[in-house]
């Protein structure tokens, strides 16, 4: 059909397309797929996303609640464990460690 009926392919081609565009604004349920008013629409899922404690706070907390010495943090096979969980997982340190306590005033 593509070759002999060019036309009328080119022409389905178009109402496919059109059937599609108007499924997707159905789905959307209205939301426009212009970039510019898409970040609109988009602000509304702020009130969906749950925010959560970062690694470092969490780490903090364990290392509290487990009567863990600061320098655990620091050994190879923890680093390792930590990595392996996620590779993009922040190395915190002693010294971060400190600072965090400092700065909750935790004791």
């Amino acid at each position: 059909m593509q070759r002999k009926h060019w036309k009328n392919y080119e022409l389905m081609l178009q109402e496919d397309v059109t059937k599609k565009k108007d499924i997707e604004q159905s789905n959307l349920g209205g939301i426009s797929t212009n970039i510019h008013e898409r970040g609109k629409a988009q602000s509304s899922m702020q009130s969906f996303v749950k925010v959560t404690p970062t690694f470092e706070n969490k780490l903090l907390d364990w290392i509290i609640d487990m009567y863990q010495p600061l320098h655990a943090c620091e050994h190879p096979s923890f680093q390792e464990m930590c990595r392996s969980l996620n590779a993009k997982a922040p190395l915190v340190g002693v010294s971060k460690l400190q600072n965090m306590i400092s700065n909750a005033g935790v004791s």
